[in-house]
């Protein structure tokens, strides 16, 4: 473990298993639940069944997360080990068994089609299904005997399901050689026949389609993949254990090949059944004219993966990791981006529009990324050492970072191009020249490509290079570090005179008066007047104390202590009171009226929202008065206790009832007659009260962080901040778990949801324009909520965990959330006509305007959060 797979590897396979495996089984279940309500085949019940089995392999896989992520050593309850454990091994070993059901009810289906149509009764699938599933359960029971029977618990429990004794050995290792025949060996070679009978006798009928030839070998290819790559080695490891005597040392190892059980699966699923084949398709092959969005993500994509491996490069990510993380970058984004780049140049020679040749530059952008990629491929694969010419490392740094801050800059320039053929439909016609998108991509790439230079400056001018040369573009020194925080900060600044009456505010908050001379700088304010700024410019002044800070030292410390003080904490408050509780308020009269009449079960849901978003300002006041008194916490503890307990709780209370309105929106449109069988107010109630025991439940944390004996601290003077050791120790994994749970998974569902609803309506040519407009209201609306409000501060759990601390940032993504309880009515004004007329009411109060003139402003205020979001 220590010298082969570290954990990093192992948490690197987890993450990617889990980020692949998640959203296609979620997909295959869709296809196969909506198969399921026509005409179920015998195959289909199965495959269901294993979608099923791989689901729950993935709900585990975030317990398997932590465990890695804590160096392999188990730091929760012993009952959870034993139950990841069980879902673990009893998921491997469902799916073969599965995957062998299947493989001989094609082969019967071929062989005997006489006997496969009499066959066709789903209660012969749910039979067959149920067994498999008991037998590989009463298998892996032997999980429970062998860690809470007490004559064959171990003493020291540090390893989950490892390092186990003699006693348990001498059960285990018999259990698992039967294993190995029944559960493996068997299986494969049943799969082994009946597909090679399958192939051979449909290459036997010439009438068959080339098509069904090719659905039997993509069928048994997926099979043997998933047995050869996720079942056999990891099986293989029982049969020699037996023969030693003891556990394999490398049988850990084997495992990490079957989480890729859940990769392989969907290939299965897309040979085997239509269904999932052509959802799949229309997932993945929308319509040929959205090749922009998918450029866009894959600029957006390669831009920021660097950012983030600079950050983190020397305290979390290990060189197998960033090597992984290239080489999956690598083969998706090349070929992604050269089908761009030939979609593009077809398109150019016809008539190419403004985006098309701006998109046309950020794919040869990404392109130029790719080229170099192989480079630091290198680098990370030497152990972040550079060991080519030197001349290279500067080359492959310009590249790297000129095709990250290209990307952005062409990105700004489409969306600011796309506005104005909204906005401003004349200009833009007007504006439709080739010329103009050449010229525009030209100045973004000297932009970015002066900028980026200093890559050569820093590393080629002789009064800046350092001796030791080892790493690549890392490790700088002294006089290295003095230009670049001024080239790029101060640099940046100085050279946007039109913010300069803006940042003249921070100059007495960074105690700092720019009208001094300074002994070190004495010229400070007559180079900001040699570059044409004036006299009295507030940027030359401001450029002269940039520099100050930057070559003392204080910069980075000066922003993080004075910028945001607490007079900006407490305007954010401010704001978000004045703001959130009359446009709540109001919401809530609007649906306490509407409840009164015939409530849907999104009112209800939507109702329980104000009244979380109410509770959050309710204790908003102490925030301020905790703002106000310099971030010291002068009111009694347990006052403390219940405002972080609520401030946090209704955070996720809104993120989880939002989940909820999207997916009962997504059944009402994609399934109208469940929807209206589930429009009973008792079904909202049950999921609301299940909502915020959920929220209650995790943020109750709160109360046992502080006031826990073994856990209190002795000096209290902030709230719920300052966090000792032991602390840290139950805070950051609840934490880690609250990012997954409240956050991530809430997010995907509800982007899931909202994409289908809007496919569905704009495919629907009968519903009406206000309706479509209103779905993308709402999935606007609910995504603004999570990116703004939600996932910042979550974040902060993610990097907090594997910090190992409380980041010192965090605080500041939890001014974000206080956004929340502005950006929530815009939800409530697309997805309630009763709201969207009483705040008309209230905002337009002349009754004589028409309708047609009452629905622009509505959608106009409707839409301007959005746009600022």
């Amino acid at each position: 473990m220590e010298t082969v797979v570290r954990t990093e590897v192992i948490l690197s396979v987890y993450i990617i298993s889990f980020l692949i495996g998640l959203p296609a089984n979620l997909l295959a279940l869709y296809a196969f639940s909506v198969k399921i309500h026509s005409k179920p085949l015998l195959t289909d019940i199965l495959l269901l069944n294993l979608i099923i089995s791989d689901l729950l392999f993935l709900i585990i896989l975030p317990l398997k997360m932590h465990e890695a992520a804590s160096g392999m050593i188990w730091t929760l309850p012993k009952i959870l080990c034993s139950f990841t454990s069980f879902t673990f091994f009893s998921t491997i070993y469902t799916s073969s068994l599965l995957l062998m059901a299947v493989s001989v009810i094609r082969y019967i289906g071929v062989a005997f089609p006489i006997t496969y149509h009499q066959l066709q009764k789903p209660v012969y699938a749910i039979v067959i299904s149920a067994m498999i599933w008991l037998i590989s359960a009463a298998h892996c029971s032997i999980v429970f005997a062998t860690q809470h029977q007490p004559s064959l618990q171990s003493e020291n429990f540090t390893v989950c399901y490892e390092n186990f004794t003699e006693k348990q050995l001498e059960i285990l290792l018999p259990v698992r050689l039967e294993a190995f025949f029944v559960l493996c060996l068997i299986p494969l070679l049943i799969c082994v026949y009946c597909y090679l009978r399958c192939i051979l006798i449909l290459y036997s009928r010439p009438r068959i389609p080339r098509m069904q030839k090719q659905k039997a070998i993509g069928m048994a290819l997926g099979t043997l993949a998933v047995f050869l790559v996720c079942v056999v080695p990891y099986n293989m490891s029982h049969l020699v254990g037996y023969f030693q005597d003891e556990s394999p040392k490398w049988r850990y190892y084997t495992l990490l090949l079957s989480a890729f059980n859940t990769c392989i699966d969907p290939i299965i699923f897309y040979f085997s059944s239509s269904a999932f084949h052509c959802t799949s398709k229309k997932f993945i092959f929308r319509k040929c004219g959205r090749n922009d969005s998918g450029v866009q993500r894959q600029g957006t994509s390669s831009g920021q993966e660097p950012n983030t491996r600079s950050a983190i490069m020397e305290t979390v990510v290990r060189t197998e990791v960033i090597l992984s993380v290239y080489i999956i970058s690598f083969l998706i984004g090349l070929p992604a981006n050269l089908l761009a780049l030939y979609a593009f140049s077809v398109k150019i020679h016809s008539k190419p529009l403004l985006t098309d040749i701006l998109l046309l530059n950020l794919i040869i952008s990404d392109l130029l990324f790719l080229i170099i990629l192989p480079l630091k491929m290198h680098e990370a694969a030497s152990g972040m050492i550079w060991t080519l010419p030197k001349i290279l490392c500067s080359f492959t740094s310009f590249i790297f970072f000129f095709a990250i801050y290209t990307s952005s800059l062409l990105l700004m320039a489409v969306s600011v191009i796309r506005y104005i053929g909204v906005a401003f439909p004349i200009t833009y016609h007007q504006l439709q020249k080739p010329v103009y998108a050449i010229v525009i991509s030209a100045m973004i790439l000297l932009i970015s490509a002066a900028h980026c230079s200093i890559v050569f400056i820093t590393q080629h001018q002789p009064s800046l290079q350092s001796e030791n040369f080892t790493v690549c573009y890392e490790n700088f020194n002294e006089k290295q570090l003095e230009i670049l925080p001024t080239s790029t900060f101060g640099g940046f600044l100085c050279a946007l005179p039109h913010t300069s009456s803006n940042l003249c505010l921070l100059l007495p908050a960074l105690h700092l008066d720019p009208v001094q001379p300074t002994p070190d700088i004495p010229d400070a304010e007559a180079e900001g007047n040699r570059h044409g700024l004036g006299n009295s410019s507030c940027v030359s002044r401001l450029c002269g104390a940039i520099q100050r800070l930057s070559l003392s030292g204080l910069l980075p410390r000066a922003i993080m202590e004075t910028v945001v003080r607490t007079e900006v904490i407490l305007s954010v408050y401010i704001i978000s009171f004045l703001i959130g509780l009359p446009a709540n308020l109001l919401a809530l009269y609007a649906f306490s009226v509407k409840i009164h009449s015939k409530p849907l079960l999104t009112d209800i849901l939507l109702l329980n929202l104000i009244i979380s978003d109410l509770l959050f300002l309710i204790i908003l006041p102490l925030k301020m008065h905790e703002a106000a008194s310099g971030m010291i916490w002068t009111l009694p503890k347990i006052l403390c206790s219940f405002t972080s307990f609520t401030f946090f709780s209704t955070i996720y209370t809104s993120s989880l009832l939002l989940m909820a309105v999207s997916v009962i929106r997504y059944i009402g449109v994609a399934f109208p007659i469940t929807y209206h069988q589930l429009q009973k107010p008792v079904y909202a109630i049950v999921i609301s009260a299940i909502i915020w025991l959920i929220s209650a439940a995790h943020c109750s944390i709160v109360f046992a962080t502080q006031h826990l004996p073994s856990l209190q601290s002795e000096n209290f003077t902030v709230c719920y901040e300052n966090f000792t050791e032991k602390q840290l120790e139950i805070l950051l994994p609840v934490r880690l778990e609250f990012f997954f749970v409240l956050c991530l998974i809430p997010l995907l569902i509800c982007v899931y949801c909202y994409l289908r609803c809007i496919l569905i309506l704009y495919s629907r040519p009968r519903i009406s324009r206000m309706q479509k407009q209103k779905a993308i209201g709402m999935a606007l609306g609910t995504l603004a909520v999570f990116l703004v409000c939600v996932v910042p501060y979550n974040m902060s759990h993610l990097v907090g965990y594997f910090q190992d601390e409380s980041p010192k940032w965090r605080y500041y993504t939890l001014l974000l959330s206080a956004f929340n309880t502005c950006i929530d009515p815009i939800i409530f004004y697309f997805s309630s006509s009763a709201f969207h007329c009483t705040s008309e009411k209230f905002i337009f109060r002349k009754r004589g305007r028409n309708d047609s003139g009452v629905q622009r402003q509505g959608t106009s205020s409707g839409q301007e959060p959005n746009t600022r979001s």
